[in-house]
């Protein structure tokens, strides 16, 4: 990008990046998730293209990290398209092997046993749109 004339512009949370586009004070975003409010206003105030994944690296990244591809279906943030992506539709926990029992009992006792209050926090938004996929499926 710099070599070209540009300059690399980085946060770290989407609510503060993606209005840079929005304001003009940058051409594009480059994020993991879409689920923020701030990608709707985005899309409408600026034409926006999605570049999917090219089918090597997705298939490099479930091979090596099981991650799973998935579609960014056409009309969805006014996509023109049908875009290639990584499915983020569910949450890893990654813990040290060193970890105490008790903590990792209560982690997973979140995940599964209380996840029905857990969910609750994000049912005021649609699914596909909501911070965190629900409903949470302990076994996928």
């Amino acid at each position: 990008v710099e070599a070209w004339g540009g300059q690399w512009v980085e946060h770290d949370f989407p609510r503060i990046c993606i209005p840079f586009v929005t304001k003009g004070q940058a051409n594009a975003v480059i994020n993991e998730a879409i689920v923020v409010p701030q990608w709707r206003e985005l899309v409408e105030k600026v034409p926006m293209r999605f570049l999917p994944y090219e089918a090597p690296a997705l298939e490099a990244l479930t091979r090596k990290y099981g991650l799973r591809p998935g579609i960014l279906p056409k009309g969805y943030l006014r996509a023109s398209e049908d875009v290639r992506c990584l499915d983020w539709s569910n949450w890893a926990i990654l813990v040290r092997e060193d970890m105490d029992e008790e903590l990792a009992y209560l982690v997973t006792s979140i995940m599964v046993e209380q996840r029905a209050e857990l969910e609750a926090r994000y049912r005021h938004q649609p699914s596909d749109i909501a911070a965190m996929t629900y409903p949470i499926d302990p076994y996928v």
